[in-house]
């Protein structure tokens, strides 16, 4: 049976996946070990085959009790945090998982230039050169924005009118995918095992800020401005 490791299960694409293999897991085709430093969320996740564990990625000094937690996972799926933290939080885990014997790994990265500046994008890509350097084979997964995170974007004025505020520079198009639905084609990459590796781009709809007024606010019943 095959046992996966699922790192930054608990955030709105970690959550995602998880319920797209749940089933699996419930079924006994698949077991599910998921790390978090929130004991609390244990209790939301639980059903057969998903087992909560405590991980902290910014305790320095746990190597031996993460090589403990991932022996016997067969894959990793990686998905840490936006700031310059995600370097040795990746190292950390990803040493422990090679010492352990993991053999595949699944990282979340973002679609982007190679020759990209942006700070943390260039991490991203810093990870995943890291990931081949140990040798596992991979999947980097690398979408471009999420619709969910859309929502982080929209606030209401005093006026009670909606606004899209954002850091982009007008007129600039991205990409913007569900995370359920790219999910789904991506969630069984921690069971499979290439020779090497692959990468996976994932760019559906591209379209400014701008063009988003239109579709949420006949979702909201409301116009928004930006």
């Amino acid at each position: 049976m095959t046992r996966i490791f699922v790192v930054g299960g608990t955030g709105t694409v970690g959550r995602a996946l998880l319920g797209k293999l749940r089933p699996d897991a419930e079924q006994g085709r698949l077991t599910l070990q998921v790390g978090t430093r929130t004991p609390d969320l244990r209790a939301q996740f639980a059903c057969p085959g998903v087992k909560l564990i405590k991980l902290d990625l910014n305790d320095r000094f746990v190597h031996r009790d993460r090589v403990d937690v991932l022996e016997g996972c067969e894959a990793l799926f990686l998905l840490t945090g936006y700031t310059v933290d995600m370097l040795c939080q990746s190292k950390g885990i990803l040493d422990a998982a090679k010492a352990a014997g993991v053999r595949h790994v699944v990282h979340v990265g973002i679609h982007a230039s190679e020759t990209t500046c942006v700070p943390h994008i260039g991490w991203h890509q810093y990870i995943e050169r890291y990931i081949e350097q140990l040798g596992f084979t991979w999947t980097h997964l690398r979408p471009n924005w999420f619709m969910q995170n859309l929502r982080r974007f929209i606030s209401r004025e005093g006026d009670g009118s909606l606004v899209i505020r954002n850091h982009l520079p007008a007129g600039l198009q991205v990409s913007w995918i569900d995370a359920g639905h790219w999910l789904a084609g991506r969630g069984n990459s921690a069971g499979s095992h290439s020779p090497c590796g692959a990468h996976l781009p994932a760019c559906y709809r591209k379209v400014e800020f701008f063009g988003h007024r239109r579709d949420v606010g006949s979702l909201s019943g409301e116009g928004l401005s930006l």
